[in-house]
């Protein structure tokens, strides 16, 4: 026979070999396996289809004179351990990345049982027959599965194990004086950056609180605000982070505050805890082949005096913006949203012509601003 799908070959080996009524299990009655042999004259026709048949995987149990014939339940397949000392990243990282790249086996960090027999022939692997313990040390990457798992692992390892980018963050934070009459701080520095460095904006983000702009130029705009009276600069952060992980600046001090209270020997004592405030400024990054990615925490906090409540303890005021941003390498960020405010009102009048008075009202803002620069580290 050739080419014939297998509950054909079935009905044709019962029909004309084993002269007996027989019964499928819906498994087999619907396989869509195709078979072809051969059978010679000299061979016996029921122990050729018997092992031909165990060979497909199809157990037969005989009831009341009646074959019932149903899939054997597949082999496990044979597997290994397979263990690799990675050069770059960490175990975690290569085993999160291939786990969805493998159909079976898992990746072990723990202390865990496998099944271990001695030395395979191929080296870093061992076959499974008998149980051990085996502890997986934080710096050594442990895998068991089948063999061609294993093969795909050890071909995807090179591509996977590479150094990690990073990405060089600086800039400057920016203590902006302006009033309701010259716009925002956030547009005091765009006018600066179009009318003095010849440079448009790229982007607005976020609302208008975020510019991007397409220079590399952060030195020639420090050397702009310097000597300019509105810009105080708070702090100049510079700092390296590794793409997918957090890198925090801050500036600010540390303010004591009242804690609980507790008693030794029934005389109570006063706790006292530091609390950060000031200027936090949180980055994460992302990077890609044509962008990065970064995630900013923004956060101005400052301690006044309280006066209702507990007055012996200061009061934290905190103001704070969350954001995403998307850059080029090199680009330039401006990001503002945070500001205080206090408004003024000014009588002018002659001492001898009182009737005769002028009144101006006017309000003195204050802008944080954050100017970052984000550059690839070569």
């Amino acid at each position: 026979m050739d080419n014939t799908p297998l509950p054909q070959v079935i009905q044709f080996v019962y029909q004309n070999v084993y002269h007996r009524p027989y019964m499928l299990a819906p498994e087999i009655a619907g396989d869509k396996r195709v078979l072809s042999f051969y059978l010679m004259d000299k061979q016996q026709p029921r122990q050729f289809f018997k092992t031909y048949f165990q060979r497909l995987h199809i157990a037969t149990v005989t009831k009341n004179g009646v074959d019932y014939l149903y899939p054997l339940p597949a082999a496990a397949p044979r597997q290994f351990t397979f263990t690799y000392q990675p050069r770059y990243r960490s175990v975690s990282y290569l085993s999160s990345v291939l786990q969805g790249a493998v159909s079976s086996g898992a990746f072990t960090n723990t202390v865990q049982t496998l099944d271990y027999t001695g030395a395979s022939t191929v080296p870093g692997e061992s076959t499974a027959t008998r149980r051990v313990s085996m502890a997986d040390n934080a710096d050594i990457l442990v895998y068991m599965g089948t063999r061609a798992d294993i093969d795909k692992v050890r071909r995807l390892l090179p591509e996977i194990d590479v150094p990690a980018q990073e990405v060089t963050v600086s800039g400057y934070v920016l203590e902006v004086q302006h009033t309701a009459h010259n716009g925002s701080g956030l547009q005091l520095i765009a006018d600066l950056f179009k009318s003095r460095l010849n440079i448009s904006i790229g982007a607005r983000l976020d609302g208008g609180n975020i510019l991007s702009f397409h220079t590399n130029a952060l030195n020639a705009f420090y050397n702009l605000i310097r000597d300019d009276s509105r810009f105080r600069v708070v702090s100049n952060p510079r700092l390296t982070a590794v793409s997918g992980s957090s890198a925090q600046f801050s500036v600010g001090q540390e303010v004591p505050v009242l804690g609980a209270v507790t008693y030794q020997d029934n005389k109570p004592v006063q706790s006292v805890t530091y609390r950060n405030s000031g200027a936090i400024f949180t980055v994460k990054p992302f990077i890609y082949n044509d962008v990065i990615n970064l995630d900013i925490e923004q956060q101005l906090s400052n301690f006044i005096k309280t006066t209702t409540g507990v007055n012996d303890s200061p009061t934290l005021i905190k103001r704070d913006i969350k954001t995403q941003v998307s850059v080029k390498d090199g680009e330039i960020i401006v990001l503002g949203g945070l500001a205080s405010s206090k408004a003024s009102h000014t009588s002018t009048a002659f001492s001898w012509l009182p009737v005769v008075s002028g009144h101006t009202d006017d309000s003195d803002k204050t802008d944080i601003i954050v100017v970052l620069q984000a550059k690839r580290v070569r």
